[in-house]
């Protein structure tokens, strides 16, 4: 006789799950030319729109309209 196996798929792990539009700073640092430590010092004071996980990691994401004008006008 043989037995089938069900597998269920993991849910996010939390409920922050970033948008298709949020960026990490590593990605809004690559558009903008500068570091992603520089946009995350700039990010400090700004809650991050969810996270993304990235080469296994957890990191912060923002959506374009939550940055800072002085980061979207670059």
């Amino acid at each position: 006789m043989m037995h089938t196996r069900i597998h269920k798929v993991n849910q996010p792990a939390n409920s922050l799950c970033a948008p298709a539009g949020a960026f990490t700073a590593a990605r809004i640092g690559a558009c903008l030319g500068t570091s992603p430590q520089a946009v995350r010092k700039r990010l400090l004071d700004i809650p991050a729109t969810g996270s993304r996980i990235i080469g296994g990691l957890e990191a912060a994401a923002w959506s374009i309209d939550q940055l800072p004008e002085s980061l979207r006008k670059r």
